[in-house]
């Protein structure tokens, strides 16, 4: 993606931006997501909000907004590579719980007192 508008970092800093600036301030990023419910559901309203502020950035630093199909494929795109990196970020999780609860099972066997 060089083209005579940019590269694909100056075509996706505007998304970076707004992104970073609208998920925090309406909770994108559950501390608890167990569920893939609880994983995606929250990056809605900040999906929502990010990509429509991310292409009208985009459009003032190119002195036009986006054509509607630009506006579609960003919608799509965005919305397919957030859900993936939280179902990723959720199948680490719980990996990371199961590793936990083992570690647990096998420290806690014999109720603590370990003879050597």
């Amino acid at each position: 993606h060089n083209s005579a508008d940019g590269s694909v970092l100056t075509t996706a800093a505007p998304f970076l931006l707004a992104w970073f600036a609208v998920s925090p301030a309406v909770g994108a990023f559950p501390a608890n997501a167990r569920t893939v419910r609880d994983a995606v559901l929250p990056l809605l309203p900040a999906w929502a909000l990010a990509v429509p502020a991310g292409c009208f950035c985009r459009g003032l630093l190119q002195d036009r907004l986006p054509a509607s199909p630009f506006w579609i494929v960003a919608l799509i795109a965005t919305a397919v590579l957030l859900s993936a990196g939280r179902l990723a970020l959720l199948q680490i999780s719980e990996g990371e719980r199961a590793i936990d609860r083992f570690v647990a099972a096998i420290v806690d066997e014999d109720g603590g007192d370990d003879d050597f």
